[in-house]
Formats: C-alpha cells, sequence, structure tokens
C-alpha cells in the first residue's frame, strides 16, 4: 500500500500549555483508498488536563464503491473528567458515518471550523484532488466546490463515484437521502434503477405525486426523511394523496421518526382529524408537540395499542395539533394509571379549597380559582395553558399552584408558604393588566394558609 499523503501538525494554545496535533495519511493500491486520520487533544476541566485521540479511518473500494468507516475515540487513563466515552464503531456502506469521517475526520478535525489553519485546508484539497485521481473522476465534468457542493466535496464525490458503481441513478438530494435509506436491487431492478421511485415502490408509496415532488427539491423542502414520508403515507392508507393536498406534507416530514412499525388510521374520520391537525400545524403548535407532530401521532397509535387491551374504546378526534397533543397527555395518563395501578394528589384541609376557591369578584366580572391537586389536573393545566405546567407536578410538595380564569382567560399562579412565587398567563406570556387585581385577592387568601404542606397521596386504586 503506497502513501500518496501525508500531513501533520501542531497548534499550541497561546492561554494555556494546550496541545493539538493531527496525522492525516492517504494509501492506495490497486483496489483500495485507505484513510488514517489521528486526532491528539488536550483540554482543561477544573484546573486539570486532560486528553483525547480521535482516529477516523475509511478504507474505499474502487472497482465496487463498497466502503468501511472506522470511528475510535480513546481517553487517557490518567483523565480526571470523561468528556467523552470511549468507544468503536466500524460501520460497512453506512452513508451516516462517511458524513461523520468527512465533516469531522477530515474537513475540521475533530475542531471548529478553521482551527488548523491555511496549511490543513491546503492539504485538504491536495488530498480530495488524489482521490479524485485514484477514483479516475474527471473534475472538470462536475464542481465540487465549497459552494457548490451539497454536504461536503469529499462526502458528495465518494456518494457520486458509489452509485456509479453500484449502477443507481441519482437526483439532486440523493446525498441527503442515501443517509436515512437505500434502495434494494429487487426494486431498483424494477425501477430502470432510478433511487426514488425504487425506494418509494420498496415503501409501498410510489406515486406520481412524490416522485415528481421529491426528485426536484429546492432547499427548503431538500431535507425530507424518507422514513418520516412513509409513516405519514401510511396513516391514510392507499389513497394518502387525497389528503396530501390538505395540507404542506413536505414540512411535516422534515421531522425525523424512528420506527420500522406502520400505523393506519381506523376510520375516514380519523384521517381526517390528523389532517385538520396538520393543516394548521404552526410555530406555536411547535412549542405545545416539542418532540414534533408526527412523534405525537406516533405515540397516540402506540398509546392505543397499549390500552385497547383494558377494554377502552380510544378514537382521535381533534382539529388542530393542540387537540392532538391534548389527547395524547390523556391517553398517557391512562398508561400510567394501568401500569403501576392508582393514581397520585396532593391533600390539603377541605376548609382551605373551599376558602380559596371562592368566587373573586372585581367589579361586573367573576373570577374562578382552582387549586391544582391531582397528577391529572397538571397534565390538563399544561395542555390549556401550553407552559410547562404538567411537570410542576413533582414539585407540588414544595409549591401550590392555582389557575385564576374569567371566561376564556386563564393565568397560573405558584405559591410557596402563603406568598406568591411567580404567575404566568398562557404560553408564559406576562399577565393582563386586568387580572392584577384579583390576583391580590387571591395572594391574602393564600396568606392565611402558609403553614400549610401538600402531602402525595394514591388514590383511586385499580381492584384486580
Amino acid at each position: 500500500m503506497e502513501l500518496l499523503y501525508n500531513h501533520k501538525q501542531e497548534k499550541v494554545d497561546r492561554k494555556h500549555p494546550l496541545v493539538s496535533q493531527c496525522d492525516i495519511r492517504l494509501f492506495s493500491d490497486e483496489n483500495t483508498i485507505t484513510f488514517i486520520n489521528v486526532f491528539y487533544l488536550e483540554y482543561l476541566r477544573m484546573g486539570a488536563k486532560n486528553t483525547l485521540t480521535f482516529e477516523h479511518g475509511l478504507k474505499y473500494q474502487k472497482d465496487t464503491g463498497d466502503f468501511t468507516v472506522t470511528y475510535i475515540i480513546n481517553n487517557s487513563k490518567n483523565n480526571k473528567n470523561v468528556l467523552y466515552k470511549t468507544t468503536t464503531k466500524i460501520k460497512e456502506n453506512d452513508f451516516d458515518l462517511l458524513l461523520e469521517f468527512t465533516q469531522r475526520g477530515f474537513y475540521t478535525g475533530e475542531k471548529r471550523f478553521n482551527f488548523w489553519g491555511i496549511k490543513f485546508r491546503y492539504a485538504n484539497t491536495a488530498m480530495f484532488k488524489l482521490v479524485a485521481q485514484e477514483l479516475n473522476v474527471d473534475l472538470s465534468t462536475k464542481s465540487y466546490g465549497k459552494d457548490s457542493a451539497y454536504m461536503n466535496p469529499l462526502y458528495d464525490l465518494l456518494v457520486d463515484h458509489h452509485l456509479s458503481k453500484k449502477n443507481i441513478k441519482a437526483h439532486d438530494c440523493v446525498y441527503w437521502d442515501i443517509l436515512y435509506v437505500y434502495p434494494k436491487k429487487k426494486w431498483l431492478k424494477l425501477n430502470e434503477n432510478k433511487f426514488i421511485p425504487a425506494i418509494l415502490d420498496q415503501y409501498g408509496i410510489k406515486s406520481r405525486l412524490l416522485i415528481s415532488a421529491l426528485s426536484t427539491r429546492n432547499n427548503e423542502t431538500k431535507k425530507i426523511n424518507l422514513k418520516s414520508l412513509r409513516f405519514l403515507c401510511n396513516l391514510f392508507g392507499d389513497n394518502y394523496v387525497d389528503y396530501f393536498h390538505q395540507f404542506d406534507w413536505q414540512s411535516v416530514v422534515r421531522e425525523d421518526i424512528k420506527t420500522s412499525k406502520q400505523y393506519t388510521c381506523k376510520t375516514d374520520s380519523e384521517k381526517i382529524s390528523i389532517t385538520k391537525s396538520l393543516a394548521t400545524y404552526s410555530e406555536l403548535d411547535q412549542l405545545v408537540a416539542s418532540d414534533g407532530i408526527l412523534n405525537i401521532i406516533l405515540k397516540l397509535f402506540q398509546l392505543r395499542e397499549f390500552l385497547t387491551p383494558y377494554g377502552l374504546d380510544l378514537k382521535i378526534k381533534a382539529k388542530s395539533c393542540t387537540d392532538l397533543n391534548s389527547l395524547y397527555e390523556t391517553w398517557d395518563l391512562h398508561k400510567r394509571y394501568y401500569k403501576i395501578g392508582y393514581r397520585l394528589k396532593y391533600t390539603v384541609p377541605q376548609e382551605m379549597i373551599d376558602d380559596i376557591e371562592r368566587p373573586i369578584i372585581i367589579a361586573d366580572k367573576v373570577y374562578t380559582p382552582s387549586l391544582i391537586l391531582t397528577e391529572d389536573q397538571f397534565k390538563i393545566e399544561g395542555m390549556i395553558m401550553k407552559n410547562c405546567m404538567a411537570k410542576q407536578f413533582a414539585v407540588g410538595i414544595i409549591y401550590i399552584h392555582v389557575a385564576l380564569s374569567n371566561n376564556k382567560k386563564r393565568i397560573n399562579a405558584q405559591y410557596r408558604k402563603g406568598k406568591v412565587n411567580q404567575f404566568r398567563g398562557k404560553t408564559n406570556k406576562d399577565i393582563s393588566a386586568e387580572f392584577e387585581a384579583p390576583l391580590e385577592v387571591l395572594n391574602k387568601r393564600m396568606m392565611k394558609y402558609a403553614d400549610i404542606n401538600p402531602k402525595r397521596e394514591k388514590y383511586d386504586f385499580i381492584i384486580d
């Protein structure tokens, strides 16, 4: 195996006696191109020096386009802080790891971009040209420059060469799609070796709509996850195209969803509910469905699968993303209940509940205080207010929470030993001026119960 290029470099931090070293070697023989890239890095944690060694390896077959990527992280035994776990990854034809190699193991050298300086960039350029030469790639036929590369020049070049050797017909966004899916030979043969039609046929979702849209994507829609697309199509069944015209499906399937199991709506009514929810999906809804709308839908089907054997007849009814998320929170409470066999709540004296929850009348308006005591109430309050109230149940033994409402207007207040700790409106906004007076009344009532400490209790037990 002949050494084609070797770049060694050392950098010393001016402020601290910390050393960074890189050693990049490119080898070649009749059948294989091999990279062995090693980066030694020193760093400070709590005043102590620690060291890490990263080793990136790539063995690329010239005749077949097959490749093996190796990624090794070594922590020194003398390290007092473990920034990364010692690990070894070795994978064949894994394009996600190939991208990792070209980005971190070649262009950035396990540091920030431009850390290694101009000599390192010159070495990158020289080695890139050598790889192209070894693979007999004519660089005059396609630009792999920094501004024209889809991911990065080396990754794009290797993907192009791999697809050429496998006789797979690519499309503009193949560099992204191949990170998630790879067409099988059977489906390639049935689709004239075209990547997109083969994948769609393999997934059982092939249609003119999808072939056209996926083959000609722009910068806004290029990062479509084809596995997520498969999941979305299966929700609506064979006539998914009829529903796709009613919402921006290309934006929805940018979200990553990791599941091999597919689900289909039971009825047309459920399909309509999901369609309406997806059609109204907005940036505000993303605050509610932090995991993403598709993952909320996935969790709903998984919850229904879990709860159905308990005799629950669960149907998906919704008009918005918020409705779907509320449904998920409700079903999740059911699951918890059936798993542990009881519900949880905080108890305070009944006379306190009766006093605090008396209506507050200001001028001609009536404000209704409600103590939030059960785990179910915390979840529901979080849905209504689009905030993190669902997570506050854990601190209910320290703080007492109250919802104060007037018709559809509502705020949440948190108290500690009778004193108000914080108060917020919907989506954690500041409260409006009209709630200032009723909140003062509520504050005075709460002060009377400064010595009350809520107690957590189990209730509503399931009896076999």
